[in-house]
């Protein structure tokens, strides 16, 4: 009757013992690296989805005027009504800096083509280009179509907005 374990026995074990950890760290090395390609791919998915948004609501609520649009530069009056029916308005535009879009909003002077008074913030990177094609119509802006062009291979993001803010 044996007792105890032979020398090649024990090798055995744990060369087995040895492979087994090897797989499952390699596995969980690979999960881990794919949960964060995941997670980072999932915001900026997430972000490009803001920025759609963003930009369509913000053109729904353009000027139709000409006079309320800065072309060469992309800045268009926004108008809306507050609580109490007054129409309000405030200048905006969506610069590229360092492949990052930027909202900016302020006062604008579309006469002397300046800020006055600006207020940006970052709501997307990995942004190469934003190309607008503007639909006029009889001294009037009807609506936009924007293309967002993105870094590396992803395709280009194309959608058309209609303004909303049209003559009465």
């Amino acid at each position: 009757m044996r007792k105890a374990f032979t020398l090649i026995e024990l090798m055995i074990y744990l060369s087995l013992l040895v492979l087994l950890t090897t797989i499952l760290l390699r596995t969980s090395l690979q999960t881990k690296v794919f949960s964060d390609f995941l997670g980072r791919n999932t915001n900026l998915i997430l972000r490009e989805h803001l920025l759609v948004d963003v930009l369509t609501r913000d053109l729904q609520s353009a000027s139709c005027e000409f006079r309320d649009w800065d072309f060469s530069n992309k800045i268009f009056k926004k108008k809306w009504l507050n609580e109490r029916g007054e129409e309000k308005t405030l200048a905006v535009s969506f610069p590229i800096r360092n492949n990052r879009i930027l909202r900016c909003s302020g006062k604008y002077d579309f006469m002397r083509r300046r800020w006055l008074k600006k207020v940006s913030s970052v709501l997307c990177s990995r942004i190469k280009s934003i190309e607008w094609k503007v639909e006029r119509k009889d001294e009037r802006v009807l609506g936009a179509r924007l293309t967002i062009k993105r870094e590396r291979l992803y395709k280009p993001l194309s959608f058309f907005v209609r303004l909303r803010n049209g003559p009465v």
